[in-house]
């Protein structure tokens, strides 16, 4: 039989502990957190007073927000959209639901959306391409102003009409002339 040798195992000592390394303290860190909480909080405060922007944002912009947060907090995200941007979202939201998703609609030229010395139901963002087109995705848009650059223009499927402006673009000729309506260009 074998014999198993037995050899001597070497005993390996514990890591020591280097002079920079600490037990960590129980209660001094945490009043020290306590302490620069309390700071930053009476920092902001006074920055806040100090600073006019800072004064406006939060009595102003975060309160009436959170006020009207309050008070739409039960309509949907359309009705939401409406009480902050008005009837451009409104007419809009009539256009995109009046027309096929593949639509290329034609809106007027800035002075008809927004008339010089006339009230307007609309905004300048009626007149921002990329502001119009988010609202109408996937439809397209082109503004009457592009009639010479873009190619879109002789595609147009659908008017928007605007003020009474695009009536006379119609082939065909409508019985009840809204102000504000769409409709489609070739029947």
């Amino acid at each position: 039989m074998s014999k198993k040798s037995k050899r001597p195992q070497k005993k390996v000592a514990p890591p020591k502990q280097s002079k920079s390394e600490k037990k960590p303290s129980t209660g001094i860190p945490f009043i020290n957190n306590i302490v620069v909480v309390f700071v930053f909080v009476i920092l902001v405060v006074i920055v806040k007073d100090a600073n006019t922007g800072y004064k406006w944002m939060s009595d102003t912009l975060i309160k009436l927000n959170m006020k009207r947060i309050k008070m739409y907090k039960n309509s949907t995200f359309e009705e939401k959209q409406v009480a902050k941007m008005g009837y451009n979202v409104q007419f809009l939201n009539y256009v995109s639901d009046n027309t096929p998703e593949d639509a290329i609609i034609l809106m007027p030229p800035d002075s008809i959306i927004q008339q010089e010395g006339v009230a307007s139901d609309f905004d300048k963002h009626m007149r921002n391409k990329v502001w119009v087109s988010y609202f109408l995705y996937p439809r397209k848009v082109v503004f009457e102003k592009e009639k010479e650059t873009s190619t879109l223009y002789d595609k147009a499927t659908h008017i928007a009409v605007i003020n009474g402006w695009g009536y006379e673009k119609l082939p065909h000729i409508t019985g009840n002339r809204s102000k504000h309506a769409v409709f489609a260009l070739n029947l």
